[in-house]
């Protein structure tokens, strides 16, 4: 059964993702189909790449927390943990560098960047919620390894002095 914490953590992935999702997909569009003009060349690769990563990282909660409710499939813990590092070392590389193009539209007010701006956080949003999970992910694995270490020594230690 799931922590609260596990449960919460999950939600804010979720809905940052889906945020970042929709103010991406909303940025590219506006910028090809409204006004029928390439995205500036300061945020086309950033945007892109944020469409992706969301994309990526709602396929790896379905994977991390439905799939093995409903598919009866057993995932490695440290495939999970893999999982989870990878999609915030991708959020991370992402937001910095939208974060940097960004700042290089400092004299734009309109919406667009506005949109931009809160793009970039919900993209550090996610990052925090993915490291956070990721680094809680990497605790319960070390606590485990080191209790299956010391069970392996009182095994072995009984085992001698059973000789």
């Amino acid at each position: 059964m799931p922590s609260a914490f596990h449960v919460t953590l999950r939600l804010l992935q979720l809905m940052s993702s889906v945020l970042v999702l929709g103010l991406s997909a909303y940025l590219v569009h506006h910028f090809t189909d409204v006004q029928r003009q390439n995205i500036p060349t300061a945020l086309d690769m950033e945007l892109d790449l944020l469409l992706a990563i969301s994309t990526f990282s709602l396929l790896t909660i379905y994977c991390l927390e439905f799939l093995p409710y409903f598919g009866n499939i057993v995932l490695n813990p440290y495939h999970e943990f893999f999982a989870e590092a990878a999609v915030a070392g991708l959020y991370f590389g992402t937001f910095i560098a939208l974060a940097v193009s960004v700042s290089k539209l400092y004299k734009c007010t309109s919406p667009l960047c506005a949109a931009a701006r809160a793009d970039t956080v919900f993209a550090a949003l996610s990052y925090a919620a993915w490291i956070t999970s990721a680094t809680a992910k990497a605790m319960r694995l070390s606590h485990r390894n080191k209790e299956e270490h010391r069970a392996g020594y009182v095994r072995e230690d009984m085992e001698k002095n059973k000789a």
